[in-house]
């Protein structure tokens, strides 16, 4: 009988029955907090080193923002216990709860990821861990099929118009014990999943982290095989109660499916990381740092001019500085950087201000600087072009933003954002590759390229504003907003390296995202989702929607029943949702000259997950209406359906 999930639900509901004796005759444990809805952050861990009173746990130092969280600020936040709870399996399966972001998937396991909100492209989506800004592997922009949700303490996103920030920080040691997470999953189309995490707080005087993760599949009819796997090792000494010194290495391999659709078909990626943490006080925390990131894919079969990894190692050396005392709050920050490809050098200064019953205020500027190299771009054969002396003055790219927000009133609370960011956008696009041989023996294709464009700008101005209205049994919140882009790149990957640049203009729309309780229905369940329509221009309704990556509607909702029992001991989630959108432009077809080449795309899941004491039995479940023209790519259709189920094992020793 060919296996399906469903034939697991009666198992599921068995289990509080076969376990509830046990559990009330065991002794009290720690019971983690349910999952809470994106709209409701949950409270970040400290990462700071403890008193001196307490001279065994200690935890590196280092400095990440903890700025106001909430919709209003446009700011969702996941700790350890929220990400074990969640259904999302990836980094972009959390982010596609977010109300407005777009996922741009290149097809199964192994094939590139981007998003884009508010028709972002490279150099507008930029990810942080601990503070310190990661390093494109390829092209301009981050592959999140490249980040790992293995080793984190905390995910934490914030939204702007013009600009989306993802800020993931590193386990803590909560505890003097050891502390192992085990992630494994198998299921349709020979999927597998394993994660590991090993936290020691006592290792020869310091503490230590271990992750590793994989996760493969052979794709649909087994002609997608994928593999994304990497390992992480991170070590922490402690000089001194109020100094911590971290030495990091992490390594990543991406083997995508197919040997023609991506290029190079396996990137290899590595990062050596150095960091030094002061806290002399409770107030101030301060950390500087070195690393470099290296890339490289099979030379044999992919010459450099033909591919969008960079030749040489990048690398960078930076430091940070974050003080907060009450109501205020203040940070800068300074990094140079050197390699192709990457600004010369980077800083960023903002302060926020606020006060329980009335509200705040969060200020924010930086500036970035480039390169003659990065300005030359590269020749026919893939190398640098040396004569920059033309260029003339280097420029200069900066962006800021003004936040203000009102302490609840009644229920109610107004907000407004505004914001601008110009960024620096290199190589995005790669050389044109295929070229048709006429009387060539099998219609051979010989790959011509050319040289690299130099670097580009892309400027945005932004402008959000709305109300939250919260109350025990509903959470609402609008708003409408105001994009003006004077250019829109492409997300700078290998899934649109032949993309184009698309001229600007202005876009406005609004956004409904809110939590229902169903609790007089029944006890646990509620209901929660978030509507994005944009409008289209005034004389263009005939015509396609020019933005790409930016469907005129796109939508998430759940239904999610949540029970906990035997003090905390036993925890169930049962979750039933839809994520979907409107057609919506790629920069592919700005080149193909298409309207609309990526149609309407909607998947139903449904998600089940038990926890007794710490081990967490689970079962996801995508696209359970089998619907068969999901993509976000043309030709680049996802997996008609896939369940996959395992459990998440938390122990300490």
């Amino acid at each position: 009988m060919k296996w399906t999930p469903w034939l697991l639900i009666p198992i599921f509901l068995a289990v509080p029955i076969v376990v509830a004796p046990t559990l009330a005759a065991q002794q009290q444990e720690e019971a983690p907090p349910s999952r809470p809805a994106p709209q409701a952050p949950a409270p970040a861990v400290s990462d700071t080193i403890p008193p001196a009173s307490d001279p065994v746990l200690r935890n590196a130092i280092s400095v990440a923002p903890e700025t106001e969280t909430g919709t209003e600020v446009g700011v969702w936040v996941w700790n350890r216990m929220a990400i074990l709870a969640s259904p999302a399996l990836t980094l972009p399966d959390l982010l596609g709860e977010i109300p407005g972001i777009v996922l741009v998937r290149g097809g199964d396991l192994g094939a590139p990821v981007g998003v884009s909100t508010f028709g972002q492209g490279a150099g507008q989506i930029r990810v942080f861990l601990d503070g310190i800004e990661e390093f494109p592997v390829e092209g301009g922009g981050i592959d999140l099929s490249g980040v790992p949700m293995v080793g984190l303490e905390e995910i934490r996103v914030e939204r702007g118009v013009s600009e989306l920030r993802i800020h993931l920080r590193s386990h803590v040691a909560d505890d003097l014990d050891p502390y192992t997470l085990l992630d494994v999953g198998t299921g349709d189309l020979r999927t597998n999943l394993f994660r590991v995490a090993f936290v020691h707080p006592q290792v020869a005087g310091g503490s230590l982290l271990v992750a590793l993760d994989r996760a493969d599949t052979d794709g649909t009819g087994g002609a997608e095989q994928g593999a994304l796997y990497g390992t992480r090792f991170q070590y922490a000494l402690f000089p001194r109660d109020e100094v911590s010194v971290t030495v990091g290495y992490r390594s990543r391999t991406a083997r995508r499916p197919g040997t023609t659709v991506y290029l190079p078909d396996e990137v290899n990626s590595s990062e050596l990381l150095v960091r030094l943490g002061w806290q002399p006080t409770p107030s101030l925390r301060a950390q500087i740092h070195g690393l470099r990131s290296t890339a490289s894919g099979d030379e044999e079969r992919v010459s450099a001019a033909d591919s969008l990894l960079m030749g040489a190692a990048r690398q960078g050396a930076g430091a940070t500085v974050q003080w907060a005392d009450g109501p205020f709050r203040a940070w800068a920050s300074g990094a140079w950087q050197d390699g192709e490809g990457w600004a010369r050098d980077r800083v960023e200064g903002g302060l926020q201000v606020s006060r329980p019953g009335i509200g705040g205020v969060l200020a924010r500027w930086d500036r970035e600087g480039w390169t003659e190299a990065t300005l030359a771009g590269r020749d026919a054969d893939g190398d640098p072009l040396r004569d920059a002396a033309a260029l003339g003055e280097l420029p200069g790219t900066s962006g800021w933003s003004l936040q203000g927000w009102t302490a609840p009133l009644l229920g109610l609370s107004l907000f407004g954002q505004m914001d601008r960011a110009s960024r620096g956008v290199p190589f995005v696009v790669g050389p044109d590759r295929e070229t048709p041989v006429t009387g060539g023996e099998d219609d051979e294709v010989l790959r011509i390229p050319r040289a690299f464009a130099p670097l580009k700008i892309a400027g945005r101005d932004g402008l959000r504003a709305g109300a939250r209205f919260s109350a025990p049994w509903l959470d609402l919140t609008g708003a409408w907003f105001r994009v003006e882009s004077d250019s829109l790149p492409p997300l700078g990957l290998a899934l649109d390296r032949n993309g184009r640049w698309a001229p600007g203009g202005e876009r406005t729309g609004f956004e409904v995202m809110g939590t229902l309780s169903l609790r007089p229905l029944l006890q646990g369940l509620s209901l929660t989702g978030s509507g994005t329509f944009w409008n289209v221009p005034e004389g263009e309704s005939d015509a396609p929607f020019p933005w790409a990556y930016l469907p005129e509607r796109a939508w998430v909702g759940r239904l999610n029943w949540y029970r906990t029992g035997y003090d905390g001991r036993l925890e169930t989630w049962v979750d039933v949702g839809v994520r979907g959108r409107d057609g919506m432009l790629t920069s592919q077809a700005l080149q193909a000259g298409t309207p609309r080449d990526v149609g309407f795309s909607q998947n139903w899941y449904t998600r089940i997950q038990v926890r007794v004491a710490t081990v967490r039995v689970f079962v996801h479940w995508d696209n359970v209406a089998f619907r068969d023209q999901n993509a976000d790519l043309p030709d680049r259709f996802l997996p008609q359906t896939r369940a996959i189920y395992g459990i998440r094992w938390t122990m300490r020793n």
